[in-house]
Order: C-alpha cells, then structure tokens, then sequence
C-alpha cells in the first residue's frame, strides 16, 4: 500500500493480481490496474505530481522483478520491463515525467515517461537503492559497502562515501545537502552530499533497513530487523523515540504531523508526530536591528545583515553564528549549491566559501577573490549562470558569477538607477525612500512604469512570480499589478525606517512591518491581517521551502517557527485561516 503526496488517494496490491487505487479518506474506488504478469506486486510508489504509480513484481528474492508504470490521467500502463530493476531500486525524478531504475544487468536507466525513450544509461553495479536529490541534479545510490552521489546528467560521480558493512536504503534530506543510509551493522549514518563525510546517529540491535526523512528535514526515522523504529532528532544529535511497531514500511503525511506505518502483513497503524519545538530560538543574540537577509538555497545557512556586521548562521547546528571581517555589509545571496556567499557594501562585492564549523563552533568563512565593483547590486538567481546587477559610472551592468573572479559583464542601456530586481528575474525596481519608484521590465523595456507615491518609499517586495510588486510608504500599502501598472489594493500603514515586506515562497502571504509595535502575517490577495504578530514581535522571511518562518523579537533576538506545527496548534484553537 502507497499514498500519494498530498494523501488524497492510496494503492492497494492484490497479491499476483490488479493493483487497486482508492480515494482517501474513504474508499472510493478510482482506477483498476490489470496485472501484467502473474508475479506478486510490491513496493508501489507515486510520482510526486501524483501522476504516475510505479510497482515491481519480483521473480524470486528481489534482485529481479518486472517493473511496470501507470498513467492514472489515462488509466495507461506507459512502461513494462519483465526484468526491469533489481531490489528497490527505481524512483521518480522530483519535478520531471522521468524514471531513475537499476537494472539487474548492472545499469542505471533514465526514462522519459511521456517521450517513452531511454534519455542516458550508466554501468553501476550492485546497486541496491535509488534516489533523486530533492533539485533532481543529483542522485545518490547504495551499492555493496559504497554510497554514491551521482551527477544526474552525466551519471558522474560527485560524492562517495565507504562503509565496512553492506548499505542498503538511501534518502536525501529535504534540503538536498545530506543522505541518509542505514546498514547491514545497524548503525544509521548521515552523508554530507558534497564531500562523503560521515557522521553516525547511532545504531539498531540489529541490521537497519530503511530511512525517510521528516518534512523539514530536522527528524530521521529509521527501521530495523529489530523491530524497532527509531526517531532521530538531527538538530540535537540524539535518538528521542524508539517504538517496536516491527514495521515494513513508513510514510509522512504532507503536514509532517501524521505517520502510516504498515507491518510485514500490510496492516497500517497511524502514529500522531509532534516535532515539538514550534519555536527555536537561536543561541546569540544580533548587533541590532536585521536590515536585510538571505537564506541558502538549501535552507542550511542564514545571513544577517545589521547596522553594525554580517552574521553567517548554520541552521542544522546549534552553536554560534560567524562574523564577518569587514562590518555592515549588505548580504546579496548565495551562489545555486549554497556553497559561496556575496556580500555588499560601499561600491565592492565580497564573496566567501561557507563550511560547517568544527566541534559545534561557529561556520568557517574563507574570502574568495572578487573583482566586482558597483552601487546597490542584486544577485539574480533565475538565469543561467546567475547573474549580479550592478551601478557604476557607465551604467547598469550584468556580471554572471562565474566571472566574479574577472569582474567581466555587460551593460544594460537605459538602466542607470539603484535597483532590486524580481524574483522571475523580469522587473527591476529602485530601491531608497523617494516618492516615485521607477520599475524597469529587463525582457521588454518598453513595458517599463512609474509608480507615483504621496510618500517616499521606505519598502518594497515583489511577489516570487514577479506579477505583484508591495510598496510600503510612511502612510499607505500598496500591491501593484505589474502587467497592468495599476493598483490592485491598499490599505492603511504607518510605516518607519524600521519597516520591512516579504512574500512567502507560494505568494499566498505577505509579512509586513510597519514599526517597532505593528507587525503582521497578510493575506496577500486582499492583505487582509491573518496573523497580528505580538508587541517587537517582526516576522523577517520563509525559509525557501515555506515550512518555517524567521522572526524577530525585541529586533535582537531571532526565533525559528515550525510553520507547519503554528498552523496546526490554530487549527486545534479554531483560529486558522484558509489557503
């Protein structure tokens, strides 16, 4: 049995016969999917769209089985191989119609599902686990005492970490930095995907074989012949629950606080999962008052900006942030892999490698050179390389990352104005306090607008797909329609230089501080308050993935919320809104 993502259907083997699939909750029967051959099927799995649903019919112990998959839009069965993967070794690419599988002929195949054709194939033999980095740029595999983290393109080894014991089931942690392993000694292992370091969580009585991840990332369960399914606490190093439920099987539900367990027999036990910690709060304290922020791309490292340093934070360890050389510089982002960071100030850029500290001291920081001269630049994430945007006297220049090193770019005519660009990298905006925001479209120049305001400007956000654009000023809010260049709605603020606007990853939400005592969660369509935040409570940004959200208190201390479980607790008070 399988649910998919969102658990509004679930699939049912019938031994050697059809493969069933039910509404949930309920039972309603949707689809019946007539068995190819006369070998049991086992191991079902949906695409994360929901679309797909894989199975294998083992010929024997499982290191040949047929492998078919299904088109529920079509009820149309859109693959077959009679010797199609060996153990369990297939898994469906993240955001793509494609099927990663190892094949008991010691291959792993790419196949695209709407094309119906082989789109790469390597030599990878004895593999035993399959699975997609949470991108799908990489993927990481188990095969005898070896995992590997493979390039997904190339099927090139990127990473590679050796065990004395047999591997056996792999996962990536949600933010795509770290796999997890169990193995044939018991122990459960946590691989950072860039380098194959390994750090031990602990260990089963017996052979540990399986792992899966809890939504955010920070809880690891794990399984064993034992019997015993182990929950690891990954924030603090630590084993929190063991329970002997003798699973086969574990499956979060899509708020992480609900758990499916099935035994050896098929039968399903749910587990309620309380995480706790709703709010972390972190172990120091800031300078002053956040002015700007980035989050990595991977949800692992923090950059702060306040009046006085730059404070580097690593989110998967507990102990103390790093501190800049060089004070008050204006965090730009991180490069795609998370690996470097830009920073600003005056008219130069600044770049650093970031590492994980040591012995639970603050992360290393290593300067890099940069030839990168200019006023107010923007890291544009949406191309390809990314790009940075900046002013100098000639103009407004475009210097992809890769020639950070050089300072090598190319001008854009007619852009010669302090800028901040959208996140769909189409509008740039200007950024300071003055009453007319002139906003630039990069794609189509022509489209370029000027927002007249009856006072100067002290904030401004666009919407992650660049169509709204947020305007905070001393007395008014405002969210522009972009494509029209007119107002589509507007309330009352009061708004200080302490003022900040950022959208949720989704767009759904808008969080606005107007001062020091006047802060709040909006609804972004009508921005209407959904959340009134406490007295010096600020919320600042969503991590990337918009499961927890960084706020402000007393504009020294940073917590941490588990969104997911803020939600759930005004659910059980009858105070939630709907999305």
């Amino acid at each position: 049995m399988a649910f998919d993502a969102d658990f509004t259907r679930r699939a049912e083997a019938r031994g050697r016969g059809v493969v069933e699939v039910f509404s949930h909750p309920g039972s309603n029967l949707l689809f019946t999917l007539p068995a190819a051959t006369n070998l049991n099927a086992r191991s079902l799995r949906f695409s994360p769209d929901g679309r797909y649903l894989a199975f294998k019919r083992d010929h024997g112990s499982g290191e040949d089985a047929a492998l078919e998959v299904w088109d529920l839009s079509a009820t149309q069965r859109v693959f077959f191989a009679a010797h199609g993967v060996t153990h369990e070794c297939f898994t469906f690419h993240p955001l793509l119609p494609r099927l990663l599988m190892a094949r008991p002929d010691g291959t792993v195949v790419d196949w695209d599902l709407v094309r119906k054709e082989r789109v790469a194939r390597w030599p990878v033999e004895s593999a035993y686990s399959l699975a997609y980095a949470p991108d799908g740029r990489r993927f990481a595999v188990s095969r005898k005492r070896l995992v590997e983290v493979r390039d997904a393109a190339t099927g090139a080894v990127l990473a590679e970490a050796a065990f004395t014991n047999r591997v056996f089931e792999v996962a990536w942690q949600p933010a795509g930095n770290a796999v997890a392993v169990c193995t044939e000694d018991g122990s459960v292992n946590l691989i950072n995907a860039a380098d194959g370091s390994v750090r031990i969580l602990g260990r089963h009585k017996a052979q540990a074989i399986g792992v899966v991840f809890a939504p955010g990332g920070d809880f690891l369960l794990s399984r064993g012949w034992d019997g015993e399914l182990n929950v690891w606490n990954l924030r603090r190093s630590r084993r929190e629950v063991t329970l002997l439920l003798r699973a086969s099987k574990v499956q979060f539900d899509p708020t992480g606080r609900r758990i499916a367990v099935w035994d050896a027999r098929g039968r399903l036990t749910w587990l309620d999962f309380n995480p706790g910690e709703e709010c972390r709060p972190f172990v120091a304290e800031l300078a002053g008052p956040a002015q700007m922020l980035r989050f990595s791309p991977d949800q692992r490292w923090l950059a702060i900006m306040t009046g006085t340093d730059l404070t580097v934070w690593d989110l998967e360890q507990p102990g103390p942030p790093a501190r800049t050389a060089t004070k008050a510089q204006y965090p730009l982002g991180f490069s795609p892999d998370s690996s470097e960071l830009f920073a600003w100030f005056g008219d130069k850029v600044s770049r650093w490698r970031v590492r994980p500290g040591t012995n639970g001291g603050p992360p290393q920081l290593e300067p890099l050179p940069v030839l990168l001269w200019g006023q107010q630049p923007t890291l544009d994430m949406t191309t390809r390389p990314p790009v940075i945007w900046l002013r100098d006297r000639a103009g407004l220049q475009t210097v992809a990352l890769t020639n950070a090193a050089s300072g090598t770019g190319t001008y854009l005519s007619g852009a010669d104005w302090d800028s901040a660009i959208s996140p769909d990298g189409r509008w740039l905006a200007r950024r300071g306090d003055s009453r007319v925001l002139p906003v630039l479209n990069l794609r189509q120049p022509r489209e370029s607008f000027l927002i007249t305001n009856s006072a100067p400007v002290h904030f401004q956000a666009f919407s992650p797909d660049g169509t709204d654009l947020a305007v905070l000023t001393r007395s008014e809010l405002k969210v522009f329609d972009t494509r029209t260049c007119t107002v589509r709605v507007s309330r009352p603020a009061e708004a200080t230089a302490l003022s900040h606007l950022a959208y949720s990853p989704d767009g759904r939400l808008l969080l606005c501080t107007e001062n020091v005592r006047k802060a709040s969660v909006l609804d972004a369509r009508t921005l209407e308050p959904l959340l009134p935040m406490p007295d010096s409570a600020h919320p600042l940004e969503f991590t990337p993935d918009g499961r927890r959200l960084l706020v402000s208190v007393d504009s020294r201390r940073l917590q941490l919320w588990d969104w997911m479980a803020v939600r759930a607790k005004f659910r059980e008070l009858g105070i939630d809104w709907r999305d």
